[in-house]
């Protein structure tokens, strides 16, 4: 079994008072699910049935990274059961992400690609 690294994220939005400079949270935020990789392995070894898998992941943070809320998005999602889903979500919900410098908090999905070659 082989695991892809995480496909796109899309930030949807961030809530609070704006800054007049805009920072892009991809980079951290990528670091901090990499950091998990071991974990989202392990999902898709016990709940993925060996097929190729996207699965999309919405969340939201409060201002200090800390996730408030995350679930997977069944309809963006592909060969998801949901075991799979909420395997993901939950090992999502501990990750600590970047700081939303001057808003109070992020919104965004995460999408996983996962294939068994």
């Amino acid at each position: 079994m082989k695991f892809l690294a995480p496909a796109a994220f899309v930030l949807l939005s961030v809530s609070g008072c704006s800054t007049t400079t805009t920072y892009d949270y991809n980079e951290p935020l990528s670091k901090a699910v990499t950091a998990s990789n071991k974990s989202f392995r392990s999902c898709y070894r016990k709940h993925g049935e060996e097929k190729e898998a996207k699965l999309t992941v919405k969340f939201q943070t409060n201002y200090a990274g800390d996730i408030q809320f995350a679930d997977t998005d069944f309809a963006a999602s592909e060969n998801v059961s949901p075991e799979f889903g909420e395997c993901i979500a939950k090992i999502f919900r501990t990750i600590k992400m970047p700081e939303a410098e001057g808003h109070d908090g992020l919104r965004g999905t995460y999408t996983f690609a996962f294939t068994s070659k």
